[in-house]
This record gives structure tokens, C-alpha cells and sequence, in this order.
């Protein structure tokens, strides 16, 4: 068992963690103007409430519920740099904590399946799963991508911690079929999708992890569907506008260039998470090829 002392070093850790991301994040955080994309969330946040939906399904590309946030919040903060990427900072700060949550219960469920013990200590102070947990926590408190786009007024920092909190409310439900983290893991999904359409991503990787637990646990696997089922019922209002957002980007691309191939798909991405923009890799492609090739040996 843990003793009194771990576990107040566990807490002062995690708030620390909180406490220097939040700093990380806040610094400088209304220095630059606001670019392109961010103005462009002002502008669709600012459209009176009942034309809001049809306003982004007509002219945008993305779900609206990042911008109903952003919309109520100017209502209180104002439009200026500082206020509406603070918004951004809220909502993408909470991913620390839920890191840590969900790494320590990741790690101590795993351990006690092979019947392993997880609370030895390390070093007589901390146990194994908190550990995990501060590991994961650091990371994301630390990481110059998520930093960044907590300093953007996107809604790019909302989709991380949605994604933490769907995978930890579906994990808290596989370990005791509880059905109130049913309901929390189909609220944060739904909420996930209703944020930003890679979120898909994420609700697919737990489809494809439910369709394993089927052979082992059926019960379980089967409930984690039916979650999965109603966060598609609570999605299926916003289908017909995200068809038409879909449609529309392909017959008249903006930024895009309106095909997708797996050679652009694959630059475009590398480019985005390594080099920062775009253009860049027409400079740089034989150091993507280099890293690309790297990343697949390993």
C-alpha cells in the first residue's frame, strides 16, 4: 500500500505539472496577432446563434462545437488575442491531469490482469502506475506541439483532451461495466466528434480494441459497442452538414487542392507534425524520405 507521504508527492507533482503547463501555455500567449485560421474562428463564433450551424456547413470545414464554446466566451471575454486563445489554453489544459489519470489506471489495471503487484514503490516513495502516469503527464505538459496549439484559437487543444477523457471513461467502464462511465465515455465521444472530424480516428482505434475484447470478454466488448452506437445516434444531427462541408471542399477547394493521393497525404502530414509548414518540404523532401524510412525500420 501507498503511504501518506507517496501519495502527497504524487498531488504535489500533479499540480505542479498543471501549474507549468498552465504557465508554459500562457506565455505570451496574446502576443502575436491573430493569423488566418484564428480570425476565421472569431468570424464563425460571431454569427448570431440560430444562423451559426448553417453559416459553418455552408462556409467551413469543421464541426461547431468549438465554436458554440467560443461564441458564448466572447460573449463574456472579448475578441481580443489573449481572450479568445485563453479559451483554447481551458480547454486543452485538463488534458494533463486526465493523462495522468488515465496512464496510472492504464498501467495498474494491466499489472493486476497478469497478477502482478503494482503498488511496489520506486525508490520507497511513488508507485509504479503513478509513475506511468507523471510520465504521461509530463510529456503532455511539455509538449511544444500541444503548447502550441493551446496558444491558437482553434479547436485543436479541445480534441486532445476529449480524446483522453473518451479512452479513460471507456476504460474506467471495461473494468466494472458501470454504466454511469458508459455514459461519460459516450458524452466525451460525442463531444470528440462534434470538435474535430479526426476524432474519428480515435473512436475507431476503441472500435478496433472492442472487436479484440470480444473473444475475451464479450460482455464487456459488447457494451463498449453500444457506446459507440449512441455516441453515432447523438451524431447523426450534425451528418447532413458535415456531408455538405465534405462535398463542398472537394468541388471547390480553398486550401486544399481538391484530390487526395497517398503521396500527398503522406508529405502533407510529415510536413505538418515535423517540419512545421508546408512549403517547407518542397526544400526539405529528401530529409522526409531520410526520417520516413528511419521511422519505419524502427
Amino acid at each position: 500500500m501507498r503511504t501518506k507521504k507517496a501519495v502527497d508527492l504524487v498531488r504535489i507533482a500533479v499540480l505542479g505539472l498543471i501549474l507549468f503547463g498552465y504557465l508554459a501555455r500562457v506565455w505570451r500567449i496574446g502576443f502575436q496577432s491573430l493569423w488566418l485560421d484564428e480570425a476565421l474562428s472569431v468570424t464563425f463564433a460571431g454569427v448570431p446563434l440560430p444562423g451559426l450551424f448553417t453559416n459553418l456547413a455552408q462556409r467551413d470545414i469543421h464541426p461547431p462545437l468549438y465554436y458554440l464554446f467560443l461564441h458564448f466566451w466572447m460573449r463574456m471575454a472579448g475578441q481580443g488575442e489573449f481572450s479568445v486563445r485563453f479559451l483554447s489554453l481551458a480547454l486543452g489544459l485538463p488534458a494533463v491531469p486526465a493523462t495522468f489519470v488515465l496512464g496510472r489506471r492504464l498501467f495498474r489495471t494491466c499489472r493486476l490482469e497478469v497478477g502482478q503487484r503494482f503498488d511496489r514503490p520506486i525508490r520507497n516513495s511513488i508507485d509504479r502506475a503513478s509513475a506511468i502516469g507523471l510520465g504521461g503527464a509530463f510529456l503532455v505538459t511539455f509538449s511544444p506541439f500541444l503548447v502550441y496549439y493551446s496558444q491558437e484559437a482553434r479547436m485543436y487543444s479541445a480534441l486532445v483532451t476529449f480524446s483522453v477523457l473518451s479512452s479513460y471513461a471507456l476504460w474506467r467502464y471495461l473494468e466494472g461495466i458501470e454504466l454511469p462511465w458508459l455514459g461519460g465515455y459516450v458524452v466525451a465521444s460525442a463531444a470528440l466528434l462534434y470538435t474535430q472530424y479526426f476524432g474519428g480516428l480515435v473512436l475507431l482505434f476503441q472500435a478496433i480494441f472492442l472487436l479484440g475484447l470480444l473473444t475475451r470478454q464479450r460482455r464487456k466488448a459488447l457494451g463498449g459497442m453500444l457506446g459507440l452506437v449512441l455516441v453515432g445516434v447523438l451524431y447523426l444531427p450534425w451528418v447532413p452538414s458535415a456531408y455538405s462541408q465534405m462535398m463542398r471542399m472537394y468541388h471547390t477547394p480553398d486550401f486544399w487542392k481538391g484530390e487526395l493521393s497517398l503521396s500527398f497525404l503522406l508529405e502533407h502530414l510529415f510536413a505538418a507534425f515535423a517540419l512545421g509548414q508546408y512549403p517547407a518540404l518542397g526544400r526539405y523532401l529528401p530529409v522526409a524520405v531520410v526520417a520516413a524510412l528511419a521511422c519505419w525500420q524502427d
